[in-house]
């Protein structure tokens, strides 16, 4: 007995692993367990079985019907993809003879300009030195928001009678 895995793309989420399930016995495979995953936005449920697999045909057709199933991605036995196995190599037609190319002439070429040394030490830091977190996050982690300043204080009235502000009215309420 080979293991099987079976990776079936999903319409959706839920109710669709006794279906899946259910597809198996009719292919002689058994169940071992299974695994919910999200692929690139698309809910894919991963079966591993155990039996041996007659064809990938059966394993289509039994899919094609199963409730919230949209189709199979991926067939392996032992490891080995049965969909996406690689083509029977085609015998390569013998490469024709290149032309040969026309004589260039050489042109000029003058030295690229190097960058001082200051330069390129600024824009690669050297390995003797410990990254810094808190530099790293003041720089590329800037709020937007902190740095605007803050606007001012609502003033708070307090009540003539009391001199409480309203905030501690409140306060005296719930304690009531």
């Amino acid at each position: 007995m080979s293991e099987v895995i079976i990776e079936l793309d999903l319409k959706r989420k839920s109710g669709v692993l006794a279906g899946a399930v259910a597809a198996l016995r009719s292919l002689s495979l058994e169940f071992k367990s299974q695994q919910l995953v999200d692929h690139q936005g698309i809910p894919r449920l991963i079966l591993v079985t155990e039996g041996e697999l007659e064809g990938v045909d059966e394993l289509l057709e039994a899919y094609a019907t199963a409730r919230g199933v949209s189709g199979v991605a991926d067939v392996r036995v032992d490891g080995a993809s049965l969909l996406h196995a690689p083509a029977a190599p085609e015998p390569e037609p013998e490469p024709e003879p290149e032309p040969e190319p026309a004589p260039r002439r050489e042109a000029v070429s003058q030295p690229a300009p190097t960058p001082a040394p200051a330069a390129a030490q600024a824009a690669e830091p050297s390995r003797d030195e410990a990254f810094d977190e808190e530099a790293f996050a003041r720089e590329a982690l800037k709020n937007e928001a902190a740095e605007k300043p803050a606007a001012p204080a609502r003033p708070s009235r307090p009540d003539p009678e009391t001199g409480l502000t309203p905030s501690m009215i409140r306060r005296r309420r719930r304690r009531r």
